[in-house]
């Protein structure tokens, strides 16, 4: 895996972040809340738990993937990675 900087996984889930809360408070229409938008979310987000192993982005990975796959569960491409993030959210509890 990439080693990326903390700052730069913190400004992408922030910008990623804004565009799923606008999309929750009705105002997804300024952003295409679409599928592949959240599928890099999930890859981001399953990144940065892989190296920090926060409970937070852990949970926040999986919702995402619950997210993709409540608008179709076809187009979500990372099963295996929310599997594992599962399994280790599974050891932890």
């Amino acid at each position: 895996m990439i080693g990326f900087p903390f700052e730069l996984f913190s400004f992408i889930i922030f910008c990623l972040g804004g565009v799923e809360l606008l999309s929750f408070i009705g105002l997804g229409f300024i952003f295409s809340l679409d599928v592949d938008i959240l599928n890099l979310y999930f890859k981001i987000l399953y990144c940065l738990a892989k190296q920090s192993s926060y409970k937070y982005n852990i949970e926040k990975a999986i919702e995402i993937s619950k997210k993709i796959k409540t608008i179709n569960p076809d187009l979500f491409k990372y099963t295996a990675e929310r599997e594992e993030l599962e399994g280790i959210l599974g050891n932890n509890e």
